[in-house]
């Protein structure tokens, strides 16, 4: 063991060194070591639990598991398959580990026993952690019968399995579909880095002509730019009707999920599973959650009518068939132009990806005083990610990995990825906390540089928020350090929030290094000309998961689909769009389900917020530290509604994301 990378301390995981080799055997230790540390320290804790006892040790032990499994997982998912096999060997030994401490009787017995006689003596960090897993073993089935616990024991094991087809089956049907152009013709007003990149897919499956896959940002790019309108509806069908055909058909999976969470609610005393989420959420009840959906669908809805209604309008002036889904991004793009003298192709000018890390970099020392200076010595999974290092006053503050660009052996979509979090261990070691930021921009060549549109600069600085929540916590438990031990209806917030510096010409020219500000002001004018559309689709959503969610009965979960969504749409959509076999946020895992609001609530939040940096100044030096300190600092370690009070001196409500729509709101 003593040559196994992966168990040798490190201060940023040794990606260049780990072998597949290394993955069960580094496991298997690191989960005998904790048992054996757990069968030591609980029984001389089970009548007189101290924190430093009890609590200190349970969190060193997640730290040093959770180190080694993440440092697997990220090579598993995104570096050959050997490590993936090695990882899937595991799985089954990580799960009951992790099943078995949460269902641990005599655990939970000395957890409540300390929160009786000590929590007076705890400092507000260490009761937020005590709480937090109390909570956690509530959610499990601790206190019910001996029965109880086994089936939910096997619910949750089922539902893991359910998860990882589900996005197997997302990951089949997505690779398994392209489409072979060989006429140039077909592929008209594409834009030429498009074109290579198009040329590039044919070729590297040896053929000539030019490939289209159902890579996101291809998708979205060629939605906005064909003329080809039945080439659009084609490529529109094949996205929206992935895992909807055997052998990779998603609708058994998504019932089976349905069944087992509602069952899984029964289990635990909640009529439904929406009940139950309500658990880990800032909302008290899922009848508010219905209530706030559709009290913001009935006012933003008339406001997404008067933009379709201006795109409308120009399709019947230049003659075209009446619009379909299809149409939407390439109209709107026609608008832009028409009416503010941009597109998204002429916007990119604006933002190489070279300047954007460059703006990046100026906006953390503007708001924050902290440098993040570029690491190319750490050792990386990949080529293309780059890392960089945090630094206040010649300390580290921890590292951010940044792995943007679209490839082939990479996960789809943008998110941000704990590799590990800040901690302090019992010996008074500091570990800290690194991050990972993915997003799939269309990677670049010497002659088409990657450039963003404004889309994907709100994605980047959106998982950037993510990080720099992670990064710049001050916590020392890891288990409510940065983001985790927040209300789960508020992960997005200050994420969201990082999407505002997107979207204002003060700070954007930071990223742009434009020196025309009035063209980048126009061009975020027309940018958000349409943004209604875009936040009725996210109210729509959100409401399909609740509706999903709080029923305990057998229902069709496509039909129950259609009823849901059919009255809110400004714009139908076609029967064979199956949202539900696609919605991975719901069915690849549980930390969205009956939650997709957070999307929508997390807007509310960082509007709220980010009105008193409109008034002080968006690159305000006083704001954004108090930012840091009453927002980021804290962790999970206070409600989010009372570190928003801190900052903004009132509570928070939907009037300013009201306004950005232009609805007006009673003066308070």
């Amino acid at each position: 063991m003593n040559d196994n990378p992966l168990l040798q301390p490190w201060v940023l995981p040794p990606y260049d060194a780990i072998r597949p080799e290394h993955v069960v055997p580094a496991i298997t230790h690191v989960l005998e070591a904790n048992l054996r540390q757990l069968a030591g320290f609980l029984p001389g804790q089970l009548a007189h639990p101290t924190f430093a006892g009890l609590m200190q040790p349970l969190e060193d032990m997640h730290q040093r598991l959770l180190n080694v499994e993440q440092t697997i997982y990220r090579l598993a998912n995104d570096a050959d398959e050997a490590f993936a096999e090695q990882y899937q060997q595991c799985n089954e030994r990580l799960q009951s580990y992790q099943l078995a401490l949460r269902h641990n009787n005599s655990l939970h017995g000395a957890l409540l026993r300390l929160q009786q006689v000590a929590a007076g003596d705890l400092d507000p960090t260490q009761r937020a952690a005590l709480e937090l897993a109390l909570r956690d073993a509530r959610l499990a089935g601790i206190g019910f019968d001996a029965a109880l616990q086994r089936r939910q024991l096997q619910i949750e094991h089922h539902l893991d399995l359910q998860y990882r087809q589900y996005g197997y089956n997302l990951t089949q049907a997505q690779g398994a579909w392209t489409r072979h152009v060989s006429d140039a013709s077909a592929l008209a007003g594409a834009s030429p880095a498009m074109l290579f990149t198009l040329a590039e897919n044919a070729r590297l499956q040896g053929r000539d002509g030019w490939l289209i896959t159902l890579e996101f940002p291809q998708v979205q790019a060629l939605l906005q730019q064909l003329h080809n309108r039945q080439l659009r509806e084609e490529i529109y069908r094949a996205w929206h009707f992935q895992a909807c055909t055997p052998p990779w058909d998603n609708a058994p999976v998504v019932r089976e999920v349905l069944r087992l969470r509602s069952e899984l609610a029964t289990l635990s005393g909640h009529a439904h599973y929406a009940s139950r989420a309500m658990v880990t959420r800032m909302f008290d009840s899922h009848e508010e959650v219905e209530s706030f959906l559709l009290e913001l669908i009935a006012q933003i809805r008339p406001v997404a009518i008067e933009e379709l209604d201006e795109l409308t309008e120009l399709a019947e002036w230049v003659g075209a068939p009446p619009l379909q889904p299809w149409d939407l991004d390439y109209y709107q793009e026609k608008y832009c132009q028409a009416h503010y003298g941009f597109t998204d192709r002429a916007l990119r000018q604006f933002f190489p990806l070279t300047q954007v890390l460059e703006g990046v970099q100026a906006l953390t020392l503007r708001l924050f005083h902290v440098e993040l200076l570029p690491r190319p010595d750490v050792p990386v999974w990949h080529s293309d990610v780059l890392v960089y290092e945090l630094i206040e006053g010649g300390e580290s503050l921890g590292h951010l990995y940044f792995d943007l660009l679209a490839r082939a052996d990479k996960r789809p979509g943008a998110w941000m990825e704990a590799l590990c979090d800040r901690h302090r261990f019992a010996d008074g070691r500091l570990q800290l906390p690194a991050a990972l930021l993915s997003c799939e921009l269309l990677g670049g060549s010497e002659l088409y540089p990657t450039s963003l549109g404004l889309r994907e600069l709100k994605s980047l600085l959106h998982e950037f928020g993510h990080g720099l929540q992670h990064v710049l916590t001050r916590v020392d438990y890891g288990s409510v350090a940065g983001g985790k031990g927040l209300a789960e209806d508020a992960i997005e917030f200050t994420s969201t929030l990082f999407e505002q510096w997107a979207l204002l010409p003060d700070s954007l020219v930071l990223f742009s290094g434009a020196s025309n500000s009035a063209a980048v002001s126009q061009a975020v004018t027309a940018e958000s000309r349409f943004s209604a559309m875009d936040f009725l689709q996210q109210l729509q959503l959100a409401l399909l998961d609740y509706r999903l969610h709080a029923r305990s009965d057998a229902f069709d979960p496509a039909e129950l689909a259609q009823a849901v969504l059919a009255p809110v749409e400004v714009l139908g959509t076609p029967a064979y769009v199956q949202h539900i076999q696609r919605f991975a946020h719901l069915f690849s895992s549980d930390e969205y389900a009956g939650g997709y609001y957070t999307y929508v609530w997390s807007r509310v939040l960082a509007e709220h917020l980010f009105q008193r940096f409109r008034r002080e100044g968006v690159l305000s030096a006083e704001a954004g530290m108090q930012l840091r300190e009453l927002i980021l600092a804290p962790g999970g370690t206070r409600p989010v509604a009372d570190l928003i009070e801190s900052f903004t001196r009132s509570r928070p409500d939907s009037q300013a994301l009201l306004q950005t729509f232009g609805i007006a709101t009673p003066v308070r």
